[in-house]
């Protein structure tokens, strides 16, 4: 792992440098988009509906081995 620049960093660079990412961040229109509104905290979640329980036939198979393992064991 190597830097990419070498210099040396003093304080009010460091804080110059921090001060306009945080300003570019600021008027980012991403920070924007990602902002949550207070109404929707009041919406109920929009969640997918629960498909059920698996009906596979690959399932069934399994249990089936699984059944005939745990005769054979005993």
């Amino acid at each position: 792992f190597q830097a990419a620049e070498t210099r040396p960093i003093t304080t009010s660079a460091y804080l110059t440098e921090s001060l306009d990412r945080h300003r570019d961040m600021e008027t980012s229109r991403l920070k924007d988009y990602l902002k949550a509104r207070e109404n929707d905290a009041n919406k109920p979640w929009d969640k997918p509906q629960w498909p059920g329980p698996k009906t596979t036939n690959s399932n069934d198979q399994s249990l089936k081995e699984l059944a005939e393992i745990k005769k054979v064991s005993y």
